[in-house]
Order: structure tokens, then sequence, then C-alpha cells
């Protein structure tokens, strides 16, 4: 009786571990089809110029807005002088980030509803990128939650090229269809639940406050982490 009981408890941790291995060879498959099929897609959003270009903004804006509030006395300048705006570069991170401390919540909203209304100004986007790109996450998603892909893995996998994709899209939500923005959401929904760090794609600022750049998203945020609505009511409106 207890050899036939070690034999069934063997072979159902051989089951489990074949299976787990079976969940982590999917994630991988995957994201070998999406590095294939979807990353030239995610590339095309955003081209390399428009990426250095969009940060250059977000530093320059950053920089104006303290600026203007060291002014009005909003804010203290700190021991690290703030440069000449028109010549920022990622050089100067560290004195944008001195201050951190100082600025308030709304200060952050007012700076961050500055910065998306110029990107979504200087950039175009292609809608048919957009339906193909998150539906693949969609479904990579759905993988996770029925079991047959491995969490983990697959959210070391896909987590920052979700974030990018979310990021570069937000600003166009106005653009782009409402299903185009429920699957934004439902992404996300996925980011916030696995609990991936606010830094995995922005440049790590311990002033930092959300994953995401837009409102609508970080609004998504506050509701899951205040409690107000649970993971499995946002995936049902989102089904």
């Amino acid at each position: 009786m207890t050899l036939a009981a070690v034999a069934g408890f063997w072979a159902i941790f051989e089951y489990r571990n074949d299976l787990e291995i079976q969940r982590i060879k999917t994630a991988l498959e995957l994201h070998k089809y999406y590095a294939k099929e979807y990353s030239g897609k995610l590339d095309h959003l955003l081209t390399r110029e428009q990426e250095i270009t969009n940060r250059s903004l977000t530093l320059r804006l950053r920089c104006d807005y303290y600026s203007e509030e060291v002014a009005a006395g909003r804010l203290l300048e700190t021991s690290l002088k703030l440069p000449n705006c028109a010549h920022i570069s990622h050089d100067h991170l560290n004195i944008l980030q001195s201050f951190n401390s100082q600025v308030t919540t709304k200060q952050r909203e007012i700076l961050r509803e500055r910065i998306v209304s110029a990107l979504s100004r200087i950039q175009s986007i292609d809608g048919r990128w957009v339906g193909g790109i998150s539906l693949f996450f969609r479904s990579v998603i759905i993988c996770v939650d029925r079991g047959n892909c491995d969490a983990e893995t697959t959210i070391g996998l896909f987590a920052k090229d979700m974030t990018a994709f979310l990021n570069s899209v937000c600003p166009f939500h106005d653009r782009l269809s409402s299903e185009n923005r429920i699957e934004s959401e439902f992404i996300a929904l996925f980011l916030l639940k696995y609990k991936v760090s606010k830094n995995i794609y922005w440049t790590k600022d311990n002033g930092r406050e959300s994953l995401f750049l837009c409102t609508y998203l970080r609004d998504l945020e506050k509701k899951i982490n205040l409690g107000s609505i649970s993971h499995e009511e946002y995936y049902s409106y989102c089904d």
C-alpha cells in the first residue's frame, strides 16, 4: 500500500512537472512567433527617430515646467541648478529627479497632460498595427489565464513590450476605436494583476508613481489598487 501511494504521488509529480514544462514551452513558442511576426510592427508604431524625439521632448517639457514652478515659488531649486531647457539631454536627468520629493500629485498631473498633448500633436499612428498587436497580446493573456502558458515566463518575455505598446498608443486613444481602447485596458489589467514593476519600461526614477503614461490607464491602476474593482470584474467588462 505504501509503495503504491509513493508511486501514485510520483506519477502526479511527474505529470505536474511535465505540464509546467509544456506551459513554459508554449510561452516561448508564442514569443518566437511574436518576434518573427509582430516585433517589427511594434517598431513601426514609433520609429527610432520618433522615440528619440519623444524622449527629448519629454525632458524639455519637464524642465520647462519645473522652471516655471521655481519662478512662481511653487518649487524650490535644488543644489543641482536647472540647465537651459532648450539644450537639455538625458545627462541632465539627475537634475530633474532632484525635484521628485517636492513635486505634488497635482503638479505631476499637469505635467503629464502637457506631455501627452504634445506627443499626440507631433506623431501619427497606424490603427492597423494597433489592432493586430493588441489582439496578439490578448491571445497571450488568455493563454496564461487558461493555464496553457506559464505566467512568470510570459511576464518575463512580454511585459516590457506590452508596456511600451500601451505607452506608445495611449496618447492617441481619441483617434482609435473603442475596441482598441478596451484592448489597451485589458493588457494593462494583465500587467497590474501580475504586479509588473513601474520601472520595467521607464528610466528608473524613484519619483515615478505609475507604470503608465496616460491618465485613463492610471485611473484603472488606482481602481485596482484601491480595491474598487477586481481583476475578475474588469476582465468580464473587457470581454
